[in-house]
């Protein structure tokens, strides 16, 4: 509350100043005001870093002002992996309303998104565009549809994995004799909040000694884990597997439960409507509010808070605790049965 009285403060100053707009943008959308959050999340546009990265075209932007019927709107990507397995969830509102869309994916998820149930052109990042009559960037979805805490599109889940993939996981992995876990405790070092989100695989060791058949999600592993690794036998890996998110997607089809930072994985996990314990830092991304065990973007999602930053004892220690209630939960419900 205290930060948004200095936003108004600053504001009151500097009406037009991109950043405490954008600042401003993140906080009401933190809180759940998405009535006002989404419109000044448009600030982002107008950072120097985002005029650096984005595409300009010459064709008009499109926020939901206009009737579109008949036309073809591209959706291009911004952001990250996550983002898109989040945000795509509105292209099929869009078609249904009688626009063509085109969708520009990020190419490690082409095979994944090509899952949603609509009638949609896929476009990879590195392929020339067709022509489109207006665009409109992925994140700007929620504004340009309206988007309130209340009318959140969600489902149990909208993207499927490949069922030939899916058997083929299945043989791989044969039967099981305990629960089936997939775990990924680091995301992209490039991301600016990764020092946050992230962990080292050791804080996990406490976690790990609880009797689950144990998979890491991991495609790539961090030089401070390797070592770690080595000691964990009961650890299964498969980053020479998973070469693209269809590969990953089938992998956690068959697993019972994923546990993970707030990755790609934990979207791509939930948007497949697989129970998913996401753990979070303190000051977590704004997309999953403030105060909530649950999230209204994934039905199947649990979420675990930091109690203060960079602790994540804590957190896990209430994980493992959850983690051997539901052991103890099955094995009494296969008994009883």
């Amino acid at each position: 509350d205290a930060a948004l009285e200095s936003y108004d403060e600053a504001l009151a100053l500097d009406p037009d100043s991109v950043d405490v707009n954008w600042n401003k943008s993140l906080l009401l959308l933190l809180q759940g005001n998405y009535e006002e959050g989404w419109p000044l999340y448009e600030w982002r546009l107008k950072r120097e870093d985002t005029l650096q990265e984005y595409p300009q075209f010459a064709q008009p932007s499109w926020r939901g002002e206009t009737d579109l019927r008949g036309q073809r709107l591209l959706v291009h990507l911004e952001q990250g992996l996550g983002d898109m397995v989040q945000f795509c969830r509105y292209i099929p509102i869009l078609v249904d309303k009688g626009i063509e869309v085109i969708l520009q994916v990020q190419t490690s998820l082409l095979p994944l998104i090509a899952s949603l149930e609509s009638d949609v052109t896929l476009v990879s990042q590195d392929d020339p565009l067709p022509d489109f009559d207006a665009y409109c960037p992925l994140m700007s979805l929620p504004y340009a549809l309206g988007t309130t805490l209340e009318t959140i599109p969600s489902s149990d889940s909208y993207l499927s994995p490949c069922p030939e993939k899916v058997a083929e996981w299945r043989e791989k992995l044969g039967s099981a004799d305990a629960l089936r876990v997939g775990l990924a405790w680091s995301g992209r070092k490039e991301h600016k909040n990764d020092h946050n989100r992230s962990m080292a695989l050791a804080n996990l060791l406490p976690v790990l000694d609880v009797p689950v058949e144990w998979h890491s999600i991991q495609k790539d592993y961090r030089s401070v884990d390797l070592d770690v690794l080595k000691t964990l036998p009961q650890l299964y890996q498969h980053q020479r597997d998973l070469n693209d998110f269809s590969d990953t997607a089938a992998l956690l089809a068959n697993l019972d439960l994923v546990i993970t930072v707030d990755t790609s994985v934990a979207h791509v996990a939930a948007a497949l409507g697989k129970p998913t314990w996401l753990l979070l830092p303190y000051l977590s991304d704004f997309r999953w509010l403030m105060d909530r065990v649950d999230t209204p973007w994934y039905p199947s999602m649990r979420l675990y808070r930091q109690d203060q930053p960079n602790d994540w004892t804590p957190v896990l220690q209430r994980i493992k605790n959850d983690l051997e209630q539901r052991i103890k939960s099955e094995l009494g419900g296969r008994i009883n049965a």
